[in-house]
């Protein structure tokens, strides 16, 4: 519930005085100091209700909760036969495994309605991680080469676009790492051929060219990033702006399933009680997640109190349990599409990616110039 001050200082100088006579009177005590705010809030606050939400666990019963209050997990049920459960799915909030782990998530903030999400039991976790997607990579040690496989169509590119996830979770491995510098607002600036603002030391030239000194040359410190280092890409906020993961799947599979991990930069004020929450919200129309140029439909997400720049840790979210791969190629994509502006400054509605984690039946193999990145989950 919120409170808010309602009252004129004569009246908290008569609550002080109330207050202080319980101390004479051994109010000192653990019982008169409960008593003392109650008698304090009756006196001079006005109580304001938060709202309640519906939640229901495995199809139980459907109590009301308040908002901002946290679920307690509920026991991991059993498994069908051939399968391993994965977590509990929010069928109110575009399929989000909730995280009861973490503080800033395991919160009410709409109705919820928790049902297992299950998996193959002998199926391997591929992971599609988004920030080797960009055109804006040097693989290999030859500068202005991309990773084949990936694609971004942004024109946002270089420092800025890649942020380091410090919530990450995902331990992928086999990504062939690549140097970057580290800026001061946390984002990864790599080592982009086109860019002449800074330098690694052993870039420098030797001798100075005629004219150049030291000071022509800023230094930045190299750092190497790999897949477990965890980050995540922003900035898609033009219409049109597209991720690209290009697959090789080793045989045809149906019911793949599917999972985004998103997170959110910028969102718009809703009012709980008196209380002001920041929300982002996102459509499948509005954002689209395509398998061989197929959209696929999800229920709306929302992505709670992403004040600007705050970054809440990133979410999964069940996109898809029945997504069809071809043997052989496949192409899946992030797409913003709408213009429907952020609060009237950012062009498009989008949320930051972090990766997308696939289950399938098949091997899947993302990029043939690295080792097959295939992990158990």
């Amino acid at each position: 519930m919120i409170i808010n001050m309602k009252k004129s200082k004569f009246t908290l100088l008569a609550v002080s005085l109330t207050a202080l006579a319980l101390a004479a009177c051994g109010g000192d005590n653990s019982q008169a100091k409960s008593r003392t705010p109650r008698s304090f809030v009756d006196e001079s606050y006005e109580v304001i209700p938060l709202p309640e939400y519906n939640v229901q666990i495995n199809g139980g019963d459907v109590t009301k909760v308040e908002a901002y209050s946290p679920l307690t997990k509920p026991a991991d049920p059993t498994a069908p036969a051939g399968k391993k459960f994965l977590g509990w799915k929010n069928n109110k909030n575009g399929g989000q495994i909730w995280d009861f782990d973490n503080a800033a998530l395991n919160k009410v903030m709409g109705d919820v309605e928790l049902v297992p999400c299950y998996v193959d039991a002998n199926l391997n976790a591929q992971f599609l991680e988004a920030e080797v997607c960009p055109d804006l990579l040097a693989f290999g040690g030859v500068a202005g080469t991309k990773m084949p496989g990936s694609t971004y169509s942004g024109g946002q590119k270089g420092k800025g676009l890649v942020f380091i996830d410090n919530h990450d979770e995902y331990q992928c491995t086999t990504i062939e790492g690549f140097d970057y510098y580290e800026t001061e607002d946390g984002s990864l600036d790599l080592d982009d051929p086109e860019a002449d603002v800074y330098y690694f030391e052993e870039d420098i030239p030797n001798p100075l060219p005629a004219g150049k000194t030291a000071d022509d040359y800023p230094i930045k410190e190299r750092k190497h990033y790999d897949a477990t280092h965890g980050a995540f890409i922003h900035y898609m906020y033009v219409e049109g702006d597209t991720l690209t993961w290009e697959i090789e799947s080793s045989a045809a599979a149906t019911n793949v399933q599917l999972f985004a991990r998103l997170t959110g930069e910028y969102g718009h004020d809703r009012v709980l009680g008196e209380q002001t929450e920041v929300l982002f919200t996102f459509s499948s129309q509005q954002f689209q997640i395509l398998v061989n140029d197929t959209a696929l439909q999800y229920n709306d997400i929302t992505i709670h109190n992403v004040v600007s720049k705050s970054f809440i840790p990133c979410q999964d979210f069940e996109i898809s349990a029945n997504v069809s791969l071809n043997a052989g190629p496949n192409k899946i994509q992030m797409k913003v599409n709408n213009n429907d502006t952020i609060f009237g400054t950012v062009g498009s509605t989008a949320p930051c990616v972090d990766c997308i984690k696939l289950y399938s039946s098949s091997t899947i193999t993302w990029n043939k110039m690295n080792q097959v990145n295939l992990i158990a989950d």
